[in-house]
């Protein structure tokens, strides 16, 4: 992956809010710029209004002149949601659309989204690149990325292939 902007999706935007950990995203994300569709920061704003407190930090690095910035669909690109999987949630939806159409990532912690997107040809990383490129770029020591596996686990989240994140 070279410079290509990256879509987050609200998952991963979610998961590293919730652990305190936005600075290590933003981290390993540094040569990209970084957006969210509408749907995406909408989804944030209503888990933030439910009382997920920490989804505060992830609205506060969304802006015109912040980190990650609100990417705008154009008419093709709201037409192609449209004919997307029905099964896919709108802020997936709308992240694939622009990605396909634009040559963009696509960042996201659910199998299925990401499924699809490698069948299309669409480039993507996911929570276990993210949690490999922390130890592998020397962020963060293996030990502490065992730790934040530990920690999403516990908090009821399934990480997969643990030892493909930690291979030498």
């Amino acid at each position: 992956m070279s410079q290509e902007p990256v879509l987050l999706d609200t998952n991963i935007f979610s998961i590293f809010a919730e652990l305190g950990k936005l600075d290590l995203l933003l981290i390993v994300l540094n040569r990209h710029p970084l957006y969210v569709t509408p749907i995406v920061h909408d989804e944030l704003s209503v888990g933030l209004n439910r009382g997920h407190t920490h989804l505060q930090s992830a609205l506060d690095l969304i802006g015109k002149n912040k980190q990650i910035r609100i990417v705008s669909l154009t008419s093709a690109e709201t037409a192609s949601v449209k004919t997307l999987p029905t099964w896919l949630g709108s802020g997936e939806a709308e992240a694939i659309a622009v990605c396909q159409s634009r040559g963009w990532v696509f960042t996201s912690y659910d199998r299925k989204a990401v499924s699809y997107c490698k069948s299309k040809g669409i480039l993507t990383f996911t929570l276990n690149d993210i949690l490999a490129a922390l130890w592998q770029g020397n962020i963060m020591s293996k030990d502490s990325v065992k730790e934040i596996i530990r920690q999403l686990e516990t908090g009821g989240r399934t990480i997969r292939a643990k030892t493909e994140i930690l291979k030498e």
